[in-house]
């Protein structure tokens, strides 16, 4: 089950080869982070509820997206076997608070979002 809003359950983090790929990638904007701490941090943001800094919504597509407003942390990922998405988390990167609101309305696709 995916909350647009509420709390979600996810039963893995990044698969081995996405976690590499992404952390490769992203690590500069991680300093002191190790891979480890990286999917566990992707796996805590993406499992908020949207409320106080955290802000989110469902993709078209099933992927759950999550903001997070003190640390500009981006989290996207699918907890569904319901999706042609792969499940567990997709990306973890930083951005901007404007760069998420430009996303939420080029994405949420009048779905609930905070």
């Amino acid at each position: 089950m995916k909350a647009a809003v509420g709390k979600n359950k996810f039963t893995i983090g990044f698969n081995r080869r996405n976690l590499n790929v992404h952390f490769s990638k992203h690590k500069k904007a991680y300093p002191g982070m190790s891979k480890q701490d990286y999917d566990v941090a992707a796996l805590t943001l993406i499992q908020q509820p949207c409320g106080g800094n955290i802000r989110g919504y469902v993709r078209e597509n099933g992927q759950i997206v999550r903001y997070n407003r003190l640390t500009n942390d981006l989290v996207i990922g699918n907890n569904s076997e319901d999706s042609d998405v792969p499940i567990g988390i997709a990306t973890m990167h930083k951005v901007s608070e404007y760069k998420f609101d430009r996303l939420l309305k080029e994405e949420a696709y009048g779905n609930e979002y905070f």
